[in-house]
């Protein structure tokens, strides 16, 4: 494995491991990112309901809002209040992914360890919208449908009138462009051929153990 440490103003420095160790590490810490970016991304969405006035229940994967006599909040038909409360997960996700690319970007060689590292992480928020993309396809391949988005980027595109497919495609080539900046404008190409396949591994495994296993259990 490597350990990466850099001096407040200076390069990058690597302290070698085993490539096992650093690949394993790398997996499960790509397992508890996905969680954190989940529930993150529902905050967004209580955030929102909060400000509105609304009480908040926190899901493994999505949240619920209540008027204060304990209506549910999707009952009701203030379609703003909906519109608003849906946007606020995206909002949040992509709004701290930009912010900390930006800073990335602009301020790499002043930033100390801790927080270079935190903002390459914190950067990779966005790509939400990658992996939503690549299981659209999927549907839409092995079930010959029509490309349509599922979760937030549907409900969006319905209030706006539009097509399923229009709110998604967007924010999908923002994330590409983001990905493009962070890992060839920002991060050594060696981070990229080094840390991809675990961190895809790790994507993935996370995605299917926190939605369909052990989020179910410990946040039903």
């Amino acid at each position: 494995m490597h350990i990466f440490y850099r001096r407040s103003n200076g390069p990058i420095f690597v302290v070698d491991m085993t490539n096992a160790a650093r690949f394993l590490l790398l997996i499960c810490f790509m397992i508890l990112y996905v969680i954190f970016g989940t529930l993150l991304h529902e905050s967004g969405h209580i955030l929102i309901a909060k400000l509105l006035g609304y009480k908040t229940l926190l899901h493994y994967a999505s949240m619920n809002w209540y008027l204060p006599n304990g209506i549910e909040g999707t009952e009701i038909t203030d379609k703003i209040d909906n519109f608003s409360i849906t946007l606020g997960g995206n909002i949040m996700l992509d709004a701290i992914s930009l912010l900390f690319l930006a800073l990335l970007y602009f301020r790499k060689n002043l930033l100390p360890q801790w927080l270079y590292w935190l903002s390459v992480f914190m950067s990779m928020l966005t790509y939400r919208h990658i992996m939503l993309t690549i299981v659209c396809l999927g549907n839409t391949i092995m079930y010959s449908k029509p490309m349509a988005y599922g979760s937030d980027e549907s409900e969006i595109a319905t209030y706006l009138s539009l097509s399923k497919s229009v709110v998604g495609i967007p924010l999908f080539i923002l994330a590409l462009t983001s990905c493009y900046i962070l890992f060839f404008r920002v991060l050594d190409s060696d981070f990229l051929r080094s840390y991809s396949v675990p961190a895809a591994i790790g994507a993935v495994a996370g995605y299917i153990i926190w939605l369909h296993y052990l989020g179910p259990i410990l946040m039903p």
